[in-house]
């Protein structure tokens, strides 16, 4: 839920009401999403995976809010169940396996951002100030 303040919008997350699971499937739930700053709730079913991958501008970390599952970091396996986090940086290969129960993970990304991106970033907030002005 996303509340306005002003000129600044902040969010509340209940994790334990949002999470919800598809047999088939991990279920990816966005928290919130900022210019560069990101939160999902990602909700892995028994024996579910996201199998090892890389971002290269992306730095991650993994908070386990429920259940117990396997955060693979480089040749590294990390048991983590909750109150586990696990920060991950950009560049590094990684995964997650659930265990035999459900497992809720909230994830957030940090973006490194870089000269094009920056000018998006910049002519957001140009234009976020001149609406102000034009009050």
């Amino acid at each position: 839920m996303q509340h306005p303040m002003d000129d600044v919008t902040y969010s509340v997350s209940d994790a334990g009401r949002l999470a919800r699971f598809d047999r088939s499937q991990p279920i990816d739930l966005g928290l919130f999403d900022d210019d560069a700053f990101h939160g999902r709730l990602l909700c892995l079913d028994a024996n579910q995976s996201i199998g090892v991958h890389i971002h290269e501008h992306k730095d991650e970390v993994f908070d386990v809010v429920r259940g117990e599952g396997t955060i693979i970091v480089g040749d590294q396996r990390i048991a983590a169940g909750p109150g586990v986090c696990v920060f991950v940086p950009a560049g590094v290969p990684h995964g997650l396996r659930s265990h035999a129960e459900t497992w809720v993970l909230r994830e957030t990304v940090y973006e490194r951002v870089y000269f094009r991106r920056s000018l998006t970033l910049l002519g957001k907030a140009l234009h976020k100030r001149l609406k102000r002005l034009g009050k």
